[in-house]
């Protein structure tokens, strides 16, 4: 399960439906109360990945922390390093570096973070044969 606020919902929406095409079961969540109910019910096996340009959201650091309670496996997709994101995730895909905090989501910043999907899904896409 996915979770994103703003911009990074948006790209946890075309990351769902990437994995979808590969043929995982995904779903990405913009309502952060939902994706929170969510959390709490994943499972060891599960996977939930937070996506925040900044690392600083903070229903997406506890989406993660929820998760990561409920014995999913924690992946973060950020533009900050040592972010609060990245200490709530098991794993972080770092995207291109943020020098400055943005006023609301950037197309700019998001252009990162769908290079690092199209990274993952490519190199998923190899691990499971799929094109």
């Amino acid at each position: 399960d996915l979770y994103g606020a703003g911009m990074s919902g948006i790209t946890a929406e075309l990351l769902a439906y990437r994995l979808l095409r590969v043929g995982l079961t995904a779903f990405a969540f913009r309502n952060s109360n939902m994706a929170h109910e969510v959390a709490s019910g994943l499972s060891p096996g599960c996977v939930a990945i937070g996506l925040s340009i900044s690392g600083l959201t903070v229903d997406t650091v506890q989406f993660l922390k929820g998760a990561r309670s409920a014995g999913a496996l924690t992946v973060a997709i950020t533009n900050r390093a040592r972010s609060p994101l990245e200490k709530a995730a098991d794993f972080t895909l770092q995207a291109s570096g943020l020098q400055d905090h943005p006023i609301g989501g950037t197309l700019t910043s998001t252009i990162g973070k769908i290079f690092v999907i199209e990274s993952l899904m490519l190199a998923l896409g190899k691990a499971m044969d799929k094109p």
